[in-house]
């Protein structure tokens, strides 16, 4: 009897503590970076080893309706590793707001730097050199021929007489400092 009611009250108390698990947090931020800590281990990064941001959001829609939204953040240190970091966490938004802050100036000074000396900076599907932006085979002289366009995950060039360039958002590598370029 004691062994059942032993195996009765493990049960109860495994039940109990799987439903009262806080959801996962936001990943640790510290005046010099951050730290993605889960069951495989500590993730750390400074914020200036920091190389490249990917941003992706998903809307999902059931029967029609608008039912939620995901959000990935890709983060790159300059080893090459990397993390993912979703909506599953809490105040997701919050961390993606204080890598940018953290990062993008250092990273735009870069790139500036980098195009000044005659170094193409690479964005994924597009590369910005000291002639243009190159998306393909195709090159938008500087200055663009209008503004960079971000509407609903989509990217476009405009390009005066024919239709604009577009590349996918997610798929860019540090997109706001890619728009932050003159």
């Amino acid at each position: 009897m004691a062994a059942r009611s032993c195996s009765a009250w493990w049960s109860a108390a495994s039940a109990l503590s799987s439903e009262s698990r806080p959801p996962p947090r936001l990943p640790n931020t510290f005046a010099h970076g951050f730290a993605r800590v889960d069951s495989g281990g500590a993730w750390l990064c400074s914020w200036g080893r920091v190389r490249r941001i990917w941003a992706d959001a998903t809307v999902h829609v059931v029967n029609g309706q608008f039912a939620g939204r995901s959000l990935t953040y890709t983060v790159e240190r300059d080893d090459g590793e990397k993390v993912v970091v979703t909506s599953a966490l809490n105040r997701v938004e919050d961390f993606h707001h204080r890598l940018q802050e953290k990062t993008t100036a250092r990273l735009l000074v870069g790139a500036l730097l980098d195009l000044r000396e005659g170094r193409p900076v690479n964005f994924g599907p597009i590369r910005a050199t000291p002639d243009g932006l190159q998306v393909g085979a195709e090159t938008h002289p500087w200055p663009t021929e209008g503004p960079a366009v971000l509407h609903e995950g989509i990217m476009r060039l405009p390009r005066v007489g024919r239709s604009p360039t577009v590349a996918l958002a997610s798929e860019v590598a540090n997109l706001v400092v890619l728009l932050e370029l003159p």
